[in-house]
């Protein structure tokens, strides 16, 4: 992940939007880049073919969201004062704007409902498609999210290659925000047949590769700390149980087994809906 490239972050004036504005703006400057602010806004369908739907109904549709877009500005001027901040507005869907926008970022950040409201209806939202189909990591903030920071950043490894570029992308987090890399992978015993302690030789191959996975972080940047747990249990719970007391959850796209034309595993869906902190999705 290049921060080189700005930030990018949906903004549509609700709770869930300024949550995802704040967390942008903060990445923005622990990372020392730029930031987009994105709003847009799309014809309504119409069922009457030769309908036209009136200028001022695009008229009044920019002034909200230039009213939305400067209450955004000002947000990320509290937030970060010293970041650079850009206003657009796009004539498209939200998620047409964004995914078009992840082509030229280098994180893309949108709000995702609360867990009272919509949340188990969170696929096939904004944050769900644009975590999906967009071609850089995807940051989805939730407008309810652990306020208390942590400086813990935990990241899921299976060791599939997607996992491997999701440590990559949490150590360059915790290394810009000076926090702990939690390196950690979960299996469940209890599908299989054993007996006593015969899982143990398998819980230190699993130990021995996050060592290893550890021990490459480090020489990249030995100033990390970095931390390793394999985790007796299911995979979707571990995570959302270690995002109560994270900063920042990290996961690849898919992990080993999931369908090639899935392009957001079962897992990941999972913790979209359940996560407590903000999650990063690395494709």
């Amino acid at each position: 992940m290049s921060h080189n490239l700005p930030i990018a972050v949906g903004v549509d004036g609700s709770p869930m939007s300024l949550a995802a504005v704040r967390w942008a703006a903060r990445a923005a400057a622990v990372h020392d880049t730029s930031l987009d602010l994105i709003a847009a806004s799309q014809a309504p369908r119409t069922p009457v073919i030769d309908h036209v739907v009136p200028t001022s109904y695009f008229r009044a549709a920019r002034e909200r969201h230039e009213h939305e877009l400067t209450q955004a500005m000002r947000f990320v001027e509290k937030e970060a004062p010293g970041v650079e901040v850009r206003q657009h507005f796009e004539q498209k869907s939200s998620r047409n704007a964004l995914l078009t926008w992840a082509a030229r970022c280098a994180t893309v950040v949108v709000g995702a409902p609360g867990h009272g409201r919509v949340a188990g209806a969170l696929t096939g939202s904004v944050a769900g498609t644009v975590a999906a189909h967009a071609s850089c990591p995807v940051a989805v903030i939730r407008e309810e999210g652990t306020e208390t920071e942590t400086d813990r950043i935990t990241v899921g490894y299976d060791g599939s290659v997607i996992s491997q570029r999701a440590v990559e992308a949490a150590a360059d987090e915790a290394f810009a925000r000076g926090s702990t890399l939690a390196i950690v992978s979960a299996w469940d015993s209890s599908t299989l047949a054993l007996h006593g302690d015969e899982h143990l030789p398998a819980v230190d191959l699993i130990a021995n590769r996050l060592g290893d996975v550890a021990d490459s972080v480090k020489s990249q940047m030995p100033k990390l700390d970095v931390t390793t747990e394999v985790i007796d249990g299911d995979a979707n719970d571990a995570l959302t149980d270690l995002s109560q007391t994270s900063d920042l959850v990290v996961m690849g796209s898919r992990g080993r087994g999931g369908f090639a034309g899935l392009l957001l595993g079962s897992r990941v869906q999972h913790v979209l809906r359940t996560a407590h902190c903000p999650l990063l999705i690395v494709h």
